[in-house]
């Protein structure tokens, strides 16, 4: 790294720190600290307990977006995505956190059969933003395909879970091995997604498949390959419009790509490198980024507790981003 990157990046890094420190929850103090500071995963996961209730389940607004307190799927599926940033691996099923989200998810509460719910009744009686409101409908009543790309999250991610932590002699293993399967057939017949969440939840799914071993028990060429094209028509290639619509209908290569060791890199090279010039030009002065959308005219005191929770969240994703596109973690460690 140049020596005038660099000081952008230590400076940019302070300013970011501040922030984290004066503002962040918990569990984002604890994240960071984690990533960046030598912080231990047993503090995060002290934090994360807190917002898991007795079935198991997570509610509380782990999510910032809705404050529902009773679990929910899609608030338990952000758990996990924090279990898969710590590095949790198989050698941790039996922990009690663990443990906890396969009794809520075996209990299929919030499951209809095939999917886990999206949005939950109770999401209505406590702040939320428009799109976790119960029912919610938009754009995937148009159609089957579309229907079934909106049941998926959380459902894709849910089923890789299970598939890596659940006791394979199970009956609830079999199920989700069963969903899997055929929710990796629906997925061929999706040439675009213009859903990054969706996408980013069979993302998660082909991770776990390989990391659980089973990658002779499914298609996975064929998975990776379609992935790989999937990822790249989601991500939004038009540098233009991230000066003019950064937030609106704008997919950054960071959903998906973490390093340039990610196998989606090389197909989105330009824009993924595109990106980390964008979040070292974009930084804010008090070191935060911009949050670029909002609840409407729903809950305005909530949402502005619930946009600063989304700061902090956002310099950590952003920081992660820059640190890892940039082959400095090592540096930070000196």
């Amino acid at each position: 790294m140049k020596q005038e990157d660099r000081e952008a990046y230590e400076e940019a890094f302070r300013r970011a720190r501040r922030f984290v420190f004066k503002n962040a929850r918990p569990i984002d103090l604890a994240r960071w600290q984690y990533h960046f500071e030598n912080g231990s995963r047993d503090a995060v996961l002290d934090a994360l307990a807190n917002y898991q209730n007795t079935d198991g389940g997570f509610g509380y607004g782990l999510e910032p977006d809705f404050w529902n307190p009773h679990s929910s799927p899609v608030q338990t599926y952000e758990a996990t995505e924090i279990l898969w940033e710590l590095g949790m691996d198989s050698s941790d099923a039996e922990h009690p956190i663990i443990q906890g989200i396969l009794d809520y998810l075996s209990d299929c509460k919030d499951f209809d059969g095939d999917y886990w719910a999206h949005t939950i009744e109770t999401n209505n009686r406590y702040p939320h933003a428009d799109w976790w409101h119960f029912p919610h409908s938009s754009w995937w009543e148009d159609n089957a395909a579309n229907r079934f790309a909106y049941d998926c999250n959380p459902t894709a991610g849910l089923v890789g879970f299970i598939l890596y932590f659940e006791d394979p002699d199970t009956d609830f293993y079999d199920l989700a091995k069963e969903m899997a399967s055929d929710m990796i057939k629906q997925f061929f017949l999706i040439e675009e997604c213009h859903d990054m969440y969706v996408v980013s939840c069979f993302a998660r799914l082909y991770d776990y498949l390989l990391e659980a071993g089973l990658a002779d028990e499914f298609p996975m060429e064929q998975f990776g390959r379609h992935l790989r094209q999937v990822v790249k028509s989601t991500i939004t290639q038009d540098v233009n419009l991230y000066i003019t619509m950064w937030g609106v209908n704008i997919c950054r290569p960071s959903v998906f790509i973490q390093s340039a060791e990610s196998m989606y890199y090389k197909d989105n090279k330009k824009i993924a490198d595109f990106e980390l010039e964008f979040i070292a030009k974009t930084q804010l002065r008090d070191g935060s980024w911009e949050v670029t959308w909002d609840w409407g005219k729903n809950y305005p005191a909530a949402w502005g507790v619930a946009k600063n929770w989304w700061k902090t969240r956002i310099v950590i994703e952003n920081l992660l981003y820059w640190t890892n596109m940039s082959g400095i973690i090592e540096e930070l460690e000196k």
